[in-house]
């Protein structure tokens, strides 16, 4: 029970930015040094991440010392060789498995003393898999979806259902191979029957997940009928939605050293439609950061002369073994449950 109150306060506000249409709002540009405001931002849990570790090396922790290690595994060997292949740069860092008390989560640890500022990710364009409002559509058996339904979760999910059925000829192989299964994603709300869904004490998230329930009823039937040379099932355009909405950045490529902050950071205001100037992406390594609303900003920027994302170190100086988080604001549960 303690472990599904947790899933809850992190996934209820996926179903509001699926299925909200009357909360939209202008959406908010973001500049050099943005610092969100915290009306603004909402937090993640970091309960509900089912993946495997993402790139260096996976390590598990062992509940009764705390010390993490590092099994073999041919899978995590293969991800390396993308890191590399992709110049990732995250030498400094490692997975674990963290024991919290509503259970274990999967974080990021510092390998070694991190300085505060100190780059820890240098995450390359070409491993970035992102969506911009006025992108067109990039298979012509997919326009009439993607023409139709214009949320930006959407068109996102689409795109990585390509990348995945590409297998090792993806430019974001290794990415998709830590990301969940299809048949991982039972812990959204989205995916609980009623019974479990009314649970949720709370009405106004009730009644955003239900709808949610129904937008993504209404466009699973309707994509073999817009899309019929296309065989993606149910299955795999829910989960690419799932995972745009749990993992997702927002800001922009573009000129200058613009900011990117996390896409569940903002769900009033990045619901459904987008503008032209907005970018969505998916960024490997980086997602797979815990939050922790102590932490005053996140500094991600984009440099556009190295054509690569920066992640810098927004806390004080860590030692070998500490978490590396990143901030989606400091709203605490209760009210994110408001």
């Amino acid at each position: 029970e303690m472990l599904r109150a947790a899933l809850v306060v992190g996934m209820c506000w996926n179903a509001m930015a699926a299925s909200g249409e009357e909360l939209r709002r202008p959406s908010q540009h973001f500049q050099t040094n943005f610092v969100p405001s915290a009306n603004l931002i909402k937090r993640k849990a970091q309960s509900h991440r089912k993946e495997s570790m993402c790139g260096l090396r996976r390590a598990e922790m062992r509940l009764e010392t705390g010390v993490g290690r590092r099994p073999s595994s041919v899978q995590m060997d293969q991800v390396e060789l993308w890191m590399l292949d992709k110049k990732i740069q995250a030498d400094g860092l490692e997975h674990v498995v963290l024991p919290k008390r509503y259970g274990d989560v999967r974080g990021v640890v510092a390998k070694r003393d991190l300085l505060p500022e100190e780059t820890v990710i240098r995450l390359p364009r070409s491993a970035v898999l992102c969506v911009k409002g006025n992108e067109a559509c990039p298979d012509p058996s997919l326009a009439d979806f993607w023409d139709r339904y214009d949320k930006w979760y959407v068109r996102l999910g689409l795109k990585l259902l390509l990348e995945k059925r590409k297998g090792s000829k993806s430019a974001i192989w290794g990415y998709i191979r830590l990301l969940p299964d299809v048949d991982e994603v039972k812990n959204f709300p989205c995916e609980w029957d009623e019974e479990l869904v009314e649970q949720l004490r709370c009405p106004s998230v009730i009644t955003s997940v239900k709808k949610q329930q129904q937008v993504w009823r209404e466009m699973v039937q309707e994509f073999p009928k817009l899309c019929p040379a296309c065989d993606f099932s149910a299955e795999e355009l829910r989960w690419s939605w799932h995972m745009c909405l749990s993992r997702a950045f927002a800001g922009q490529f573009g000129g200058g050293m613009l900011s990117m902050i996390p896409v569940v950071g903002l769900i009033f205001e990045l619901l459904t439609s987008f503008s032209s100037n907005e970018d969505f992406a998916l960024l490997p390594i980086i997602d797979s950061c815990n939050h922790d609303g102590r932490i005053i900003k996140t500094d991600l920027v984009f440099n556009p002369l190295m054509n690569e994302l920066r992640l810098r170190n927004g806390q004080d100086t860590l030692k070998a073994g500490e978490e590396i988080r990143i901030t989606y604001g400091s709203l605490d549960n209760d009210e994110l449950m408001q």
